[in-house]
């Protein structure tokens, strides 16, 4: 298995004539500002309020070069009533469904033209309610989403805000393994910052028991994708960081091919004040920590914005600012091209499955 090892950097910079991978965001946060009140975190005024939309999207990613060829649509964390209340999880289905039919209301801030940008979307779901309630929610998504039923790869369900133990109950398992039964993906939302290692490590349980299946029916494994590498404390002493590499390499070697990590959200996990030093500066914050995830090589590591929780205190060129820290960490890693285009593109096109779609039928 081909691993990523940093290198002390001599000159940081990535040379001008080093070719560059094409990219898909694996994770982008979308809504319009007609239903910013619908989301869990909303407070008037907040530098996340307004609308955060395709055009958006575009003003922030466009003078890249490359500028990305694909995002994944990741639910936003809407209100849902502790599971009890589906209608603004379900009117966020219907959001991306406009999205990907090129089906606009008015001042949404997307277009015809942008139909084929979302190669994905990844809606909310009652993970905890148990697989007959998953089940039943399931149709409804199916039946709203309509021909952008293709695109709907998986499912998320935070965990970071949730009790412990949350993800280890007979319901949490038993959704997990129809998730699996279906085809779906699971997107993990830990914080091992916030919520120390205990999430960590019952992700691992979680995972170990989610994987029990019979003999036979291997292929029923349900692929989990963590999100945010797993929120690391970056300001953590040394033997915090050991034990958080030791449960990393265990969470890497348990869910063997089915398991896959996102580069994604590192600058949540800085202090604020860091957030806006110059990109070498930052890189080299970050490369203490990024080698970590070595565990588990190019080949299930992709590349994520988080956008735009990413603007939060790094403003709006952190999409830019990130993109260049994992290009940094790729070239200091002696990657190949064929590797480096596996984080930023082909990684997120394996473990989704976006070559396995029928074609969204666009009005």
């Amino acid at each position: 298995m081909s691993r990523i090892y940093i290198s002390a950097p001599g000159s940081i910079q990535v040379p001008d004539d080093r070719p560059r991978a094409p990219i898909i965001d694996s994770h982008v946060h979308l809504y319009p500002a007609s239903e910013q009140t619908s989301l869990a975190w909303y407070i008037p005024g907040s530098p996340l309020s307004g609308q955060y939309s395709v055009e958006q999207y575009h003003q922030d990613t466009s003078s890249n070069d490359p500028a990305p060829e694909g995002l994944i649509f990741i639910e936003a964390d809407r209100r849902n009533d502790h599971s009890k209340n589906w209608a603004r999880p379900l009117d966020e289905v219907l959001w991306a469904r406009r999205i990907v039919t090129g089906q606009p209301k008015p001042n949404e801030g997307h277009n015809l033209g942008d139909a084929d940008l979302c190669l994905a979307i990844i809606p909310w779901a009652p993970m905890d309610q148990g697989p007959e309630e998953l089940e039943r929610y399931l149709n409804l998504v199916q039946n709203l989403a309509g021909p952008a039923w293709p695109k709907v790869k998986g499912f998320r369900f935070l965990l970071q805000d949730k009790n412990n133990g949350t993800g280890l109950t007979d319901k949490f398992i038993g959704s997990l393994k129809l998730l699996g039964k279906k085809k779906f993906v699971f997107e993990v939302g830990i914080d091992a910052h916030q919520r120390d290692l205990k999430q960590m490590e019952e992700a691992l349980e979680m995972i170990k028991r989610a994987h029990d299946v019979e003999e036979g029916k291997e292929d029923e494994k349900v692929v989990f994708i963590l999100d945010h590498m797993c929120k690391p404390d970056l300001s953590a002493s040394d033997e915090w960081r050991y034990n958080f590499v030791r449960i990393l390499c265990n969470l890497s070697d348990c869910g063997g091919s089915n398991i896959y990590m996102k580069l994604s959200g590192g600058f949540s996990e800085l202090p604020v004040d860091e957030r806006t030093l110059p990109d070498e500066k930052v890189y080299g914050i970050l490369s203490r920590w990024l080698p970590m995830y070595s565990a588990f090589g190019p080949a299930r590591v992709m590349f994520g914005s988080d956008w735009p929780v990413c603007n939060l205190g790094t403003g709006r060129g952190a999409w830019r600012k990130w993109y260049n820290m994992i290009r940094m960490m790729c070239y200091h890693s002696k990657l190949s091209l064929e590797e480096e285009t596996m984080i930023f593109s082909g990684t997120a096109r394996k473990a989704y499955k976006l070559d396995d779609e029928t074609p969204v039928v666009v009005v």
